[in-house]
């Protein structure tokens, strides 16, 4: 009776010990873990880098439509003066010429200002309000330098200074 009671022991204890391995092996060893993180670093990585290559260069274009539409209406507005450009320094929507030509919408360039002062030679200046993300900025200022010629574009801080010089403003 000893002899199977002993073999009964013996049996329960490499049960024990082969639940004990299989829990061992039902886990993660850390280097599946750190793999699988690698792994999920590398996707979030690709995640921003396509939306950085996606977005910023769509919000950039959207800007220079805007800017775009602003020194549109600084023209119609300068053709209306007798082929001079209107002398004035304020708030493009505290400047009812420019404001009409824009259709009234003036909600997006609230805070950009207008200088251009009397005479001739001077130099007309556009500046935005600053931009959150410098990587936008250069790219409309790089649309502005290729597209918008004679009109080029500096930064100024966050914000964007858009100039034409040696222009008669009256």
């Amino acid at each position: 009776m000893r002899r199977s009671t002993e073999k009964k022991s013996v049996a329960f204890a490499e049960d024990g010990i082969k639940k004990c391995r299989n829990k061992r092996e039902e886990g993660f060893t850390l280097t599946e873990l750190a793999f699988v993180i690698v792994i999920a670093a590398i996707l979030i990585l690709g995640a921003v880098v396509g939306y950085n290559k996606i977005y910023k260069p769509s919000q950039a274009t959207t800007e220079f439509r805007r800017v775009s539409q602003v020194i549109a209406a600084v023209e119609r507005v300068k053709a209306d003066n007798g082929g001079a450009y209107l002398a004035a320094s304020d708030r493009i929507q505290n400047i009812p010429r420019i404001v009409r030509q824009l259709s009234g919408n003036v909600n997006d360039v609230g805070g950009w200002t207008y200088d251009c002062p009397a005479g001739t030679p001077s130099t007309l200046t556009i500046t935005t309000t600053p931009y959150a993300d410098t990587v936008v900025r250069d790219l409309i200022i790089d649309k502005i330098n290729n597209n918008l010629t004679p009109w080029t574009a500096t930064a100024s801080g966050n914000a964007i200074q858009i100039q034409l010089a040696n222009v008669s403003c009256r």
